[in-house]
């Protein structure tokens, strides 16, 4: 603002903004790691269409489908952007389709050079001759990333589920903290574009395309299943049939399921984290409320990186505040959160009370922001930490 306006002698002083703007982060960039014909190994590779996977990466040849056939169905199905990494796949082990040894800087940690990664698909894990224990193992690595990340794992079903027996007996494939991670059975049946032959195939990279797709016309906090949203493009069948009782047995588990209607062709009919079984359900039993709070955690977090510069103390923390609650504010106006006003949709919480001395001298300030999502849940709180100045004032 002004501070003194006399003529030619006139000069302006610049107050600081008390908002900083938060830019909504990206949500459906999906990572995919496995076997392809060709291209660079190891190396985090953005593409925008499947035209440009096939020129670097070969297409659908020479790598048993499973990556190229994902990452086709995936920009199939709505898409848009995707960051591949090919494994070396010189052997037969899992550590060869995904490297487990977070020091590798390999597969699944080379993806560490990629600036974005909402949504993680591993097709070659569904498909290899690996033990129960080995895949188990991979997928809990996988989960761990996401969970550094605030990315979501797709998990897909491995080939002997290939009845309800099958699926109920093998969940979970997973233990431990899952509500980054979503299953979804059964594998899907598509034409081999080199034999015209129908092949089995992993769901995991056209559910990846619907989420895409809906959170491009709907938002991420609407759910990616049933109607127009959940349709699977490109798809022939799918490798099993359930019946209505057989998904709200396996839906108990925390397991979407794909079926087929008459009519509208193979859908998508779930939208739980591996968190939604029925013995563990809470606040991460929905994907759209996982999802939007890792879009909320992941924007704040990018969005108030500034405060890195600014003296740990009240100043601060009520540009925070402001800053914080003009993002969320942003999403209560495009219909993502419940209630009739503000006050009842968000909260942001940072002050003495959520920052300590101690939090001071380690240069960190807390934000908790709580938030109402549109699916009836409890109130959802988060705590974002922050790097801050120890300076106090």
């Amino acid at each position: 603002m002004p501070s003194e306006l006399t003529g030619p002698g006139a000069f302006i002083e610049e107050q600081p903004g008390q908002v900083h703007a938060i830019r909504p982060t990206d949500t459906a960039t999906t990572a995919f790691v496995g076997l392809a014909a060709q291209g660079p190994v190891d190396d985090p590779t953005e593409i925008t269409s499947w035209a440009e996977y096939a020129s670097l990466f070969g297409g659908a040849t020479g790598d048993g489908g499973q990556l190229s056939t994902a990452v086709a169905l995936y920009f199939l199905n709505g898409g848009r952007r995707a960051v591949v990494v090919r494994t070396a796949g010189a052997g037969t082990t899992v550590d060869d389709h995904v490297p487990i040894d977070p020091g590798s800087g390999r597969g699944l940690y080379a993806l560490d050079q990629a600036e974005v990664v909402n949504v993680l698909c591993v097709p070659d894990l569904c498909a290899g001759p690996f033990s129960p224990q080995d895949r188990r193992t991979a997928l809990e690595a996988c989960l761990a990333y996401c969970a550094r990340r605030r990315a979501m794992l797709i998990v897909d079903p491995p080939p002997e589920w290939d009845s309800v027996a099958a699926i109920r007996s093998g969940t979970p494939l997973l233990t431990g903290a899952t509500e980054n991670a979503a299953l979804y059975v059964p594998r899907l049946t598509v034409r081999d574009p080199v034999t015209g032959v129908e092949v089995a195939r992993p769901p995991s990279g056209a559910v990846a395309g619907v989420w895409a797709r809906t959170d491009a016309l709907r938002g991420v906090w609407r759910a990616p299943a049933g109607g127009v949203s959940g349709t699977l493009d490109g798809v022939a069948g799918l490798t099993v049939e359930l019946t209505g009782t057989e998904i709200a047995e396996l839906s108990s588990l925390g397991v979407n399921c794909l079926r087929q209607l008459p009519g509208a062709g193979p859908l998508v009919w779930g939208a739980r984290t591996l968190r939604g079984d029925s013995a563990t359900s809470g606040q991460w039993t929905y994907l759209p409320v996982r999802r939007l709070a890792l879009h909320i955690e992941e924007s704040v977090s990018r969005g108030t990186s500034w405060a890195v510069f600014e003296p740990n103390a009240e100043p601060l923390w009520e540009q925070l505040r402001r800053t914080v609650g003009s993002f969320l504010q942003g999403l209560w106006r495009v219909g993502a959160l419940l209630g009739a006003t503000p006050d009842e949709a968000f909260l942001v919480r940072c002050g003495a009370d959520t920052t300590t001395q101690h939090d001071i001298d380690r240069g960190v300030v807390n934000i908790v922001v709580g938030f109402a999502p549109l699916r009836p849940a409890e109130f959802v709180l988060l705590l974002i930490q922050q790097a801050a100045s120890r300076t106090p004032a």
